[in-house]
């Protein structure tokens, strides 16, 4: 996101931006109501006064700390989503809901996972597993900045996560 704010801002001299993380669904109120005036969200918006255009892609994947016994393996299978303890995005997040419709459409009973933990961003999850409390899916792009030596971001098995990215806008305004 930083990256996509820097190119906006050297094309708009002048204008301040502000940048707030928050769930899908959060986006969604923030834009509709009229205190945001657009926003990014990993999943399209509901019907209503809202537009949505589609400005990239992006792939989920599971973050693994050090020292993990998932670490060292080119990917996980679905069955050892179920051997392994979770930290995991809020309701209303986008990367939550995507990742348990496609773990459903896949057949995993993703939801016997154990959960320690539940924060509200990927930096969150980031922060949680690298201290240990689990694993967690993020977002490819905000796993990007860790050190490959302190988390890898591991697939799973026969089970593809990827997803568009949507910039929101209230076109009515």
């Amino acid at each position: 996101m930083p990256g996509l704010l820097a190119a906006f801002a050297q094309r708009h001299e002048g204008l301040t931006s502000q940048l707030y993380v928050m769930d899908s669904q959060a986006v969604e109120r923030c834009v509709a109501d009229g205190t945001c005036d657009a926003g990014f969200t990993g999943q399209a918006p509901g019907p209503g006064l809202l537009s949505a255009e589609v400005i990239g892609r992006d792939e989920l994947v599971l973050a693994v700390p050090r020292g993990h016994p998932l670490f060292d393996r080119p990917f996980v299978s679905p069955a050892d989503l179920l051997a392994v303890t979770f930290v995991e995005r809020a309701e209303g997040s986008g990367s939550r809901r995507t990742v348990e419709e496609r773990m459903a459409a896949a057949g995993v009973d993703y939801a016997r996972r154990r959960i320690a933990l539940t924060v509200n961003s990927a930096q969150g999850v980031l922060a949680a597993v690298r201290a240990g409390m689990g694993v967690g899916f993020v977002s490819r792009l905000a796993l990007g900045g860790a050190p490959r030596e302190e988390l890898r971001g591991l697939r799973v098995q026969g089970v593809p996560i990827e997803r568009p990215l949507y910039l929101l806008w209230d076109n009515h305004a």
